[in-house]
């Protein structure tokens, strides 16, 4: 069974190849990207922790300014400022680009901040009521340092008072024990003095916001915070390295995988190039091939046709394609033939034949046929006709039948010589007359059947028939009992390209 298989499984995996290579280069570029961008808010984010760091350590400063007047919109600013860092952070999709671990440690922290909040606030509140206070007991004291009817020891005692209300101003060492055993040395004598009692309510006052602020102080300290944003600077630093290093380990595979699959790509398109290369030459061979080429699909409609078979059948390739083989059918073969041809066909086997079509003009063309399926996945695609035409030869063939029976038939004696003038062949005629069988006169030169001083008849005679192609002359023939017959000759030459191939010797009477 001749068949042809379509080379279709090393196309299929040289485009399975080259889109897995596309999905594979795709999805690199995608993580190559994503890895960027996880790098870039790396940056974003390990920037934010370092302004909080920053923000946390200008809160804390102020925080030092316990009892000095502080600029509240300032510390306002840095408070939103640090709000908004801190929100970015605490967003939702930090939790996608980073880890859950890292989210709850940026709630807990945003948590902590909260606290702070409360303990800014009241530091603000504490620290103006302390301000205050220091300004008030200063008048109060040069006050009572101006009335006239108040002893020098008294004054001494606001004096003490007010001198250590400074030293904690300025933050300078100093010994609250002191300065409470003097603020009770007021309250002693504060019904003396309407003065006297209101530096003792408000060196009282000032005295329970110190601890107040004292208390303020020390719990903003246990939270903290410096140290957590440390460690969440860490973790942050800690889980990029460790998303780096899993981005170049998944990327250098994506390029491994990729690689090969390059490679593999390369084999494959140097067999596809092979076959490329296989199909143009078919693909040439048919458009410039004398046969009659005709490819169709399943059914039989005609896809492609030759140049050769525009030529002979006369049909173009856009009044054909579409059409069926039948179009060109005579209808003057058995129908037993085409049944055949069809079943053999379908069974996927190769069909050979001889085939009488017509032609666009009406006239016959006689083919050698023969039909190939083409074969893919084991499923006929389509049939490949090749055919030869064959109509000269079936021509020639008849006319040859037609001068057979005259040669044989003729009165005429008739040899045919080939180009060095030895005997081909006889007719009966000739034959009969003379006497001799086919065995005698086969392969003998012209002159063993001639007279002596006709014998070289053709040599002496060679230009003459060269030229005119026919000659004419009296000779005697001898039969083959040596006897003389005296005949008309005539001898033509045949030529084919150019040269004599035979000559048709002619006898008369």
């Amino acid at each position: 069974m001749n068949v042809i298989t379509v080379g279709r499984k090393k196309l299929d995996i040289f485009f399975i190849l080259i889109s897995f290579f596309m999905i594979m280069l795709t999805f690199l570029i995608i993580y190559i990207n994503k890895a960027n961008r996880d790098m870039k808010n790396y940056s974003i984010y390990h920037q934010k922790i370092k302004e909080l760091s920053t923000l946390n350590q200008k809160i804390e400063n102020t925080f030092l300014k316990k009892y000095r007047y502080i600029d509240y919109d300032a510390l306002q600013t840095i408070n939103h400022k640090f709000q908004e860092t801190l929100d970015f952070l605490n967003q939702q999709k930090f939790v996608y680009k980073f880890d859950q671990p890292l989210k709850e440690k940026i709630d807990d922290f945003y948590a902590t901040y909260k606290q702070k909040q409360r303990f800014i606030e009241q530091f603000k509140a504490t620290n103006s009521r302390l301000t205050n206070s220091i300004h008030y007991l200063y008048d109060l004291h040069q006050s009572i340092e101006a009335e006239a009817n108040i002893s020098s020891s008294e004054k001494r005692i606001f004096l003490d008072i007010f001198f250590q209300v400074e030293q904690l101003a300025m933050e300078l060492p100093n010994d609250l024990a002191l300065l409470q055993a003097n603020i009770n040395k007021i309250k002693a004598i504060k019904a003396n003095n309407k003065l006297y009692k209101y530096f003792y309510q408000h060196s009282t006052l000032f005295i329970k916001d110190i601890d107040f602020l004292k208390n303020i102080l020390e719990k903003n300290e246990q939270l903290n915070l410096a140290n957590k944003l440390q460690t969440l600077s860490q973790e942050l630093e800690q889980h990029s390295n460790t998303m780096h290093k899993m981005q170049y380990n998944i990327s250098l595979i994506f390029f491994i995988f990729g690689f090969l699959n390059l490679i593999f790509l390369i084999i494959n398109y140097k067999k596809i190039h092979k076959l490329v290369q296989d199909l143009f030459t078919f693909k040439y061979t048919i458009e410039n091939s004398d046969n009659l080429i005709i490819i169709t699909d399943k059914n039989r409609n005609i896809e492609y046709v030759n140049e050769a078979f525009e030529h002979k059948l006369g049909y173009s390739k856009e009044e054909i394609i579409g059409e069926q083989p039948s179009l060109i059918k005579s209808n003057l073969m058995n129908e037993s033939t085409y049944r055949n041809l069809n079943e053999t066909l379908e069974r996927g086997e190769k069909w050979e034949g001889e085939l009488i079509n017509r032609k666009k003009d009406g006239s016959l063309i006689y083919e050698k046929a023969s039909i190939v399926p083409i074969i893919n996945k084991d499923k006929i695609e389509g049939f490949l006709s090749i055919k030869l035409d064959i109509s000269e030869y079936v021509e020639q063939n008849h006319e040859l039948k037609y001068l057979l029976a005259l040669f044989d038939h003729t009165q005429e004696g008739v040899l045919i010589l080939d180009q060095n003038g030895f005997i081909v062949t006889a007719n009966s005629a000739f034959l009969n007359v003379c006497g001799y069988e086919m065995d005698h006169v086969y392969k003998k030169p012209l002159s063993s059947i001639l007279s002596k001083n006709d014998q070289d008849i053709l040599d002496n005679h060679a230009q003459t028939i060269q030229r005119d192609r026919v000659f004419s002359s009296q000779v005697e023939i001898l039969t083959k009992s040596q006897i003389p017959l005296e005949k008309r000759v005539t001898i033509v030459a045949i030529y084919d390209h150019g040269h004599i191939i035979n000559y048709l010797v002619i006898y008369r009477d």
